[in-house]
């Protein structure tokens, strides 16, 4: 059997960036929402959605859940406008072959995304990359789906942490942010995808050929994130930034459409 490898660790002490242009040139991005920044600008940013996005988001039953689709998606626009120099009126969205969102017609411009609670966060990367956030809810009772979900070594390095549900959080999103990563979705295969600390040999079958890294952050006290891209893309560091409203509002992609 033909074997690939997941290497897991965690990045203490984060210094979130105020974002720029030049944040994006690096190998490995992660962008950082917190939606209640973004609430006065609905309208601004609800102009760029496409027809089809704009009746997606009218799909919502709460008003929280609509402003969300209209946040993520519109800043999505432009991130993903600016990387490809087409503004986002033109970006087109396709899916893979694993039917993953992606950018159409640019293969080198790779994104994720993933939301939670008051959260969000952009992952970019010229290769495939996965990420997902998920913030704490100390009242989960995460123990009822260890059995299910994690490995024994798992298990055991989340029951032996100082704080377990924090430690659960940490795993699980790990776990998620390389299902997101391959394409392959999470499936039957839970306990058997790797999110244990350290470097860890797994059939190809579950990371479509690929040795992959995963990152584990702090976004705030209240939640927490894994990103996972290629090991070939860890030469260089990963870019941590928060998005900002100064950027936004003077963006010329904004400002012309409105």
């Amino acid at each position: 059997m033909q074997l690939s490898t997941v290497h897991c660790e965690t990045v203490d002490s984060i210094i979130w960036k105020d974002f720029s242009e030049t944040v994006l040139q690096n190998n490995v991005v992660v962008l950082k929402i917190y939606l209640p920044d973004f609430e006065h600008n609905i309208d601004q940013l609800a102009v760029l959605l496409s027809h089809d996005e704009t009746i997606r988001s009218l799909k919502y039953h709460f008003e929280k859940d609509q402003h969300r689709f209209i946040i993520v998606r519109g800043i999505l626009r432009l991130l993903l406008g600016t990387v490809s120099g087409q503004g986002s009126a033109g970006v087109r969205f396709t899916l893979s072959q694993n039917h993953k969102p992606a950018l159409a017609n640019y293969p080198d411009i790779c994104y994720n995304v993933s939301h939670s609670g008051k959260h969000a966060c952009i992952a970019l990367s010229p290769k495939p990359i996965g990420i997902d956030v998920e913030e704490l809810n100390r009242s989960f009772g995460f123990k009822e789906i260890l059995e299910t979900s994690f490995s024994e070594a798992e298990k055991t390095q989340i029951l032996k942490n100082k704080n377990p549900q924090t430690e659960f959080y940490r795993l699980w999103t790990r776990k998620e942010s390389l299902s997101k990563a391959t394409g392959l979705g999470l499936g039957d295969s839970l306990t058997v995808l790797p999110a244990i600390d350290g470097l860890t040999q797994i059939s190809n079958s579950l990371t479509a050929s690929e040795n992959w890294y995963t990152v584990s952050f702090d976004i705030d006290s209240k939640a927490i994130g894994s990103v996972t891209f290629l090991s070939s893309m860890k030469k260089d560091p990963i870019e941590f930034s928060i998005l900002n409203l100064n950027w936004l509002l003077h963006d010329r992609t904004v400002v012309s459409q409105l």
